[in-house]
């Protein structure tokens, strides 16, 4: 014999439908948590590095005065103190810089008209005597030829001077 024991099951039906919207109701709900975490740590370093990158690019602009923030994480103070640390190097390395490019110039304008005196002076004795050795007495003829003596050894000290300085120079850039 076949006994069919019949009941309705539309109770367990509600309760499955129930566990069915509350299971995608609470993982939408958590993906969602997921996704405003994973956003809020996202926004806390990226933030910080974006800003690092602006500033890298101003300081290759050449705006010098430009920092990072020190604050936040640990690290990204780190980071920021560390960049805010090189930029300042680097803005005193190239006030140096500039500073010994203004000497370097002054330097050079005062070598050129330094040695552009005594080389005038001998060109003006050479000239005398080349053009008017007849007309010049041998007491003027000696004068001038002292004179183009005594400055071409100043010029020769001079450029000896340079050559000792630019040596100097050399060395102390080696240590």
């Amino acid at each position: 014999y076949e006994i069919y024991f019949l009941f309705n099951i539309e109770n367990e039906y509600q309760t499955i439908a129930l566990v069915r919207s509350t299971l995608l109701v609470g993982g939408l709900s958590l993906i969602l948590l997921i996704a405003i975490i994973v956003l809020v740590v996202v926004r806390q370093v990226v933030r910080p590095v974006r800003s690092a990158a602006q500033i890298a690019e101003k300081l290759a602009a050449g705006q010098l005065e430009e920092r990072m923030s020190t604050d936040g994480a640990e690290e990204i103070a780190s980071l920021g103190s560390s960049f805010n640390d090189m930029a300042n190097v680097l803005q005193e390395q190239i006030l140096r810089l500039e500073n010994l490019s203004r000497v370097q110039q002054r330097f050079v304008a005062d070598v050129s008209h330094e040695l552009r005196t005594p080389l005038t002076s001998i060109k003006g004795a050479i000239g005398l005597l080349r053009g008017g050795s007849t007309k010049l007495s041998a007491e003027k003829g000696a004068a001038i030829l002292d004179i183009a003596y005594e400055n071409s050894n100043r010029l020769g000290a001079m450029i000896n001077d340079i050559l000792d300085a630019e040596k100097i120079e050399t060395v102390k850039l080696s240590y």
